[in-house]
């Protein structure tokens, strides 16, 4: 409810311009943070590093051995030696493959990114052969991490546009 002030609650305002509701959060409810900036530092490192470079030695130092990934309409990729393979296909068949982040929130145990991945189809791809067409997809990735390695990733992503339709 307006007040006659213009606040969007019963609470006094100290000038009409001013927004009176603040929310409270009981101390109980707040986030907990450990090492965001760590955490946020491993997953960029997923990103710049291992997709967009293709530097495979870093699994064993970014991901757990139990590491799981779910991508809708993909099967998960569930360990250090899936995921590698995962990464090889995909940079086989997009040698200038590249992930761009554009946002980042952390929270105690989670990283949540929204990335534009792109490349360049050169070579065969889930049964498709090279078209030569650059592709874009955007995805959401959630990742959990546990001392200080990669668990695990929900990803969601938007259709591809280009690549590998005829």
């Amino acid at each position: 409810m307006t007040s006659q002030t213009g606040c969007l609650s019963a609470r006094k305002c100290r000038r009409s311009s001013e927004l009176a509701w603040k929310p409270s959060i009981p101390k109980t409810s707040r986030l907990r943070f450990g090492d965001p900036m760590g955490s946020i530092d491993l997953v960029l490192r997923h990103h710049r590093e291992l997709w967009s470079k293709g530097d495979l030695g870093l699994v064993e130092e970014l991901f757990t051995p139990t590491f799981v990934a779910h991508q809708p309409g993909s099967p998960d990729w569930v360990g250090h030696e899936s995921l590698r393979q995962v990464i090889a296909s995909v940079r086989d068949a997009f040698p200038d493959f590249t992930e761009t982040v554009d946002d980042v929130v952390a929270g105690e145990d989670k990283v949540v990114t929204r990335f534009r991945a792109s490349g360049t189809h050169l070579g065969a791809f889930r049964g498709f052969a090279p078209t030569g067409r650059r592709f874009t997809m955007d995805e959401i990735g959630i990742f959990r991490i546990e001392e200080g390695k990669n668990r695990g990733k929900v990803g969601d992503r938007s259709t591809a546009s280009g690549c590998c339709s005829s």
